[in-house]
Parts: C-alpha cells; structure tokens; sequence
C-alpha cells in the first residue's frame, strides 16, 4: 500500500496487503448483509399492509370490500 507524505514522496506501508483486502471484503459483506436486513424488513411491511388494506369503498355506505 503505498502513502503520500506531505512532500509529496510516495512511501510504501508496513501494512501487509491481506489486512487491507480482508477488511475491504468484511465491509463489503457487511454492506451486503445490512441491504438484506432492509429489505426483509420492507417486505414484511409491505405483505402486511397488503393483508389489511381496503381497496375500494362501498356504495351504499356499507363495509368496504377487501
């Protein structure tokens, strides 16, 4: 990994290239499992709301139709 210093010299890291990629993968899963995390959670609101919404109203002032 390489550095650069104020002077504008290009330094190579002591950080071992395996760390930095293994925690770029970690965030990127973590990315991943948190979108699915969201998106279960948007789904189960939708699928209830869907269970439970009136579409129309009735015509003679009776209960709506579901």
């Amino acid at each position: 990994v390489l550095q650069v210093t104020r002077e504008g010299k290009v330094v190579q890291s002591d950080v071992p290239r395996q760390l930095i990629y293994g925690t770029m993968v970690f965030v990127r899963q973590t990315i991943v499992i948190d979108a699915s995390n969201a998106l279960s959670r948007a789904v189960t609101i939708a699928v209830r709301y869907s269970a439970v919404r009136r579409q129309f109203g009735s015509k003679n002032g009776g209960p709506e139709s579901q």
